[in-house]
């Protein structure tokens, strides 16, 4: 490169590019800032994310109840004692794959921040667990035991990693996209 011919940096960063130049020998620097934009606000679009996969892991495991308990493999409602321990166990392992199922839908339908839609949808089914918890917890005649009402919050908030890996498109277990600059 010549001396004293001007040099140009660009650095880009989600939604704004910046121009550093230097020039000549007294290596006077100035800052432009070419472009500064926002994405627009899909507040609605956001919202209706959220809802639709909380929808689809609240449908899935009220269907998959009702499948079981007209098959005979869970007692109907209401009848003491309510069901084993073994058929508690099942009945959190399928709520845990809705769970991952409903977190993928958000994820997938979210305008942007894949990731923090996830967690906020997390967040709404683990404050949804609690309040089942604490409202069932000295029911009598006993719902069903204890741990089961802790392991649906503690299920509720499933850990998500920062980025995918970089030769996935999608991510299943950790809902972020890879084209995402800024996934929070």
């Amino acid at each position: 490169m010549e001396r004293g011919a001007p040099m140009s940096y660009e650095l880009r960063l989600p939604y704004r590019a910046v121009r550093l130049t230097v020039s000549g020998s007294n290596r006077e620097r100035k800052r432009l800032v070419m472009s500064e934009t926002h994405p627009p606000r899909r507040t609605g679009q956001s919202i209706g994310a959220v809802l639709a996969g909380i929808a689809a892991g609240v449908v899935l495991s009220l269907g998959t109840d009702s499948a079981l308990r007209a098959a005979g493999i869970f007692a109907p409602l209401g009848q003491q004692p309510p069901m084993s321990d073994s058929l508690f166990l099942l009945a959190t392992a399928y709520r845990i794959v809705y769970g991952i199922v409903g977190s993928y839908i958000i994820a997938r339908l979210a305008p942007d921040r894949p990731m923090l839609h996830a967690l906020v949808g997390g967040g709404i089914g683990f404050a949804v667990s609690i309040v089942g918890a604490v409202a069932t917890w000295n029911h009598e005649p006993p719902l069903g035991p204890h741990w089961y009402s802790l392991a649906l919050a503690v299920t509720a908030l499933r850990l998500v990693g920062r980025q995918a890996p970089p030769d996935a498109e999608w991510s299943v277990a950790l809902f972020v996209r890879n084209d995402c600059e800024d996934p929070l």
